[in-house]
């Protein structure tokens, strides 16, 4: 439903949801998100873990593929996440390792 117009666009005061279901052994690869249109201003990810809720079993990384190079802010609970120390090796972030929750990097292009 259009709530409101924005010049061209419409917008909608209810947020959009997309829930999905992935395999999220730790130290699986990573799943890629791609999107037609451009990136939305936030998201909110939630893991449910296993039944043990053992954190040491349950990991996931995801790739977000943004068209421009902005600043971006990783949040965990309302506070901020330092991006990766810098590796020399790698001439940048430290690779993904799973080790906490909104463990990020970013690497332009």
């Amino acid at each position: 439903m259009d709530h409101c117009w924005e010049g061209y666009y419409t917008c909608q005061k209810r947020t959009g949801r997309f829930p999905s279901l992935v395999y999220a052994k730790k130290g699986q690869g990573a799943y890629d998100l791609f999107f037609d249109g451009y990136p939305a201003n936030n998201f909110r990810f939630k893991l449910n873990r296993d039944r043990d809720n053992n954190p040491l079993l349950a990991g996931i990384t995801i790739r977000i593929h943004y068209r421009s190079a902005v600043t971006r802010a990783i949040k965990v609970n309302g506070v901020r996440i330092k991006e990766n120390d810098w590796d020399v090796n790698e001439r940048g972030p430290g690779k993904i390792k799973q080790t906490k929750c909104g463990e990020n990097r970013y690497i332009g292009v």
